[in-house]
Formats: structure tokens, sequence, C-alpha cells
């Protein structure tokens, strides 16, 4: 796991024309786009098939972040409606007792916590298993640049 702080990536990084619009839209989450309007959106804990780059250009997102070699831990597979390389585990779920009760091998997982802010970079490696959601919600646009 890799974060960086680049001030030139967001003197950089010029917005498209539409997302101006997409400031008056309450709910929205266009999925690979990585376009979030803050309002604590949350994805599920998904399983990277690839090397992932996520640069922050607008707002925070909080990541948890899981090595590969817990792929039992997050029960990658136990559900049948769960595609593969999904998991039923919630990394944000409050209270984490309550959790690692539903899911008793996430007590033995090391869980990376981490927050991209306007600027921050991270690469994730192949095959770790990634969870995001938007903090602090705002009236602001989330947007964040996955290469």
């Amino acid at each position: 796991l890799w974060v960086t702080r680049n001030t030139k990536l967001v003197k950089d990084t010029i917005a498209p024309d539409f997302i101006e619009s997409f400031s008056k839209v309450k709910d929205y989450y266009l999925s690979h786009t990585s376009l979030r309007s803050n309002r604590m959106q949350k994805t599920n804990a998904v399983q990277l098939e690839g090397e992932v780059y996520i640069c922050q250009t607008q707002g925070r997102e909080r990541f948890r972040l899981v090595a590969p070699i817990f792929k039992q831990n997050m029960y990658s597979g136990v559900r049948e409606e769960l595609p593969p390389g999904v998991s039923p585990v919630d990394l944000f779920y409050e209270p984490m007792d309550t959790n690692i009760k539903r899911f008793p091998l996430l007590r033995q997982t090391q869980v990376h916590d981490v927050t991209l802010k306007k600027g921050d970079c991270l690469f994730i490696p192949a095959w770790w298993w990634m969870q995001s959601k938007t903090v602090n919600a705002t009236s602001e646009l989330d947007q964040m640049v996955m290469v």
C-alpha cells in the first residue's frame, strides 16, 4: 500500500463540464467513474483483480483494505447471491464486536484504514480486498480517479 500527497495533481486536474450539474443532484453514484455525491455512499468489499491507483481530486474517501492472504476471512463465495470476489463482510460495520460475532474470522484479519483527501493517491496491489465510503457528507462533489 502506498499513499502520496500530490498538490500538483489537484492543480492539473480539470473536471469535465458535466460535473458542475451533478452538484445540484441529491443522490447519485456512478460505479466505475468514481463520482459520488457526498451522502455517505459506501461500496461492497470487493477483491481487485489487478493493481489499482486511486487519486482523490475532490472531497474525502475512506478505504478499508485487506491483504489477499486473508481471503478465507472475507467469506468470499459463502453466499450464492454474491458474485465471486465480493464479500458479505462490511468492513465499516459498527460496532466491530457485532461484526466479529457474524464473521468470527475477522478477529484474525489485519484491516488497513486509509483516508484520502484532495490531492492524495493510493496504490492497491492486485488481489487485495477494498471497501470505501465517503467521509464528511457535504454539498461538494467527491471525485476520485481510478487507474
